[in-house]
């Protein structure tokens, strides 16, 4: 809807700000129900293991840009 551009700026920039708002409630939410003693009794694999996949798909978001020249 968007891209074809029927919805007026004032209803978009509504949108955009509502979409912020409940971005940051979804994401505090989610760390209120973080549980620290559960965290520490995983230990420190599940850490490694968002490292690597962030690093992953961060190398394979550059190599795709510069393969693509975006």
């Amino acid at each position: 809807l968007n891209s074809l551009n029927i919805i007026p700026a004032g209803i978009k920039q509504a949108l955009l700000v509502s979409n912020q708002g409940l971005l940051c409630l979804a994401l505090a939410a989610m760390g209120l129900e973080t549980n620290i003693g559960l965290i520490k009794q995983l230990g420190l694999k599940p850490i490694y293991l968002a490292g690597m996949s962030w690093m992953f798909l961060a190398g394979l978001s550059l190599s795709l840009i510069a393969l693509l020249g975006v």
